[in-house]
């Protein structure tokens, strides 16, 4: 069954910090010893219109925008903890009420780290705050699905062990404006929704 927890942030300055891989212990009963799991964390990134504005106060105490105080601090979570198979996705730069997958989660070895930071500084706000539909559509990912917005699309799912730890955190400067008229059918409504192994069914909630 899948395991996901979320961070709804409502400022840009943020503190998330791990404090290294995280341990499987449940394992133990089967493998008869220690077994370490690297966790994967999803960042969704805010890059609504919102995010141009400048009323965040730098460490050098002068004004810069939501945008570059939130690149900021990821860019440094990221750094700091490279035992994490982190992703990216932002909110849609159009009118979809969803979420656009830029970086899937990975190791941060072999130049991965650097291309997700090449990613999170790339964003630029544009677009409203579907933060429904994007984390609808995160689940999706995590799952290993077809995307429920963007046709065409089937996710690999970045789940690599049952008991995997899965996270989500959301960076956002506010309340959702873009969730109205979001599809109604389908899991997002309670329909029961599989697991991988896709043996028995599991409602994700």
């Amino acid at each position: 069954i899948i395991k996901i927890s979320i961070l709804h942030i409502l400022a840009v300055a943020v503190v998330f910090m791990f404090t290294g891989i995280i341990k499987a212990s449940d394992l133990d009963v089967f493998l008869n010893g220690e077994v370490a799991v690297t966790p994967n964390v999803l960042i969704i990134f805010d890059i609504s219109g919102s995010m141009t504005e400048d009323d965040t106060i730098g460490a050098d105490g002068k004004r810069e925008t939501r945008i570059n105080v939130a690149k900021k601090v990821l860019s440094e979570i990221v750094k700091e903890n490279p035992n994490v198979r982190w992703g990216l996705m932002t909110f849609p730069d159009d009118i979809d009420r969803s979420g656009d997958l830029k970086f899937e989660c990975r190791d941060m070895k072999d130049g991965n780290m650097e291309a997700l930071l090449t990613a999170i500084n790339a964003t630029w706000p544009i677009g409203q705050t579907p933060i429904a539909g994007a984390l609808a559509e995160a689940g999706l990912y995590f799952a290993g699905q077809n995307s429920y917005f963007h046709s065409g699309v089937k996710y690999t799912s970045p789940i690599q062990n049952e008991c995997q730890p899965n996270y989500i955190i959301l960076m956002t400067d506010g309340q959702s404006t873009k969730d109205i008229g979001v599809k109604q059918s389908g899991w997002i409504d309670g329909s029961q929704f599989y697991d991988l192994r896709n043996k028995e069914s599991a409602l994700v909630k």
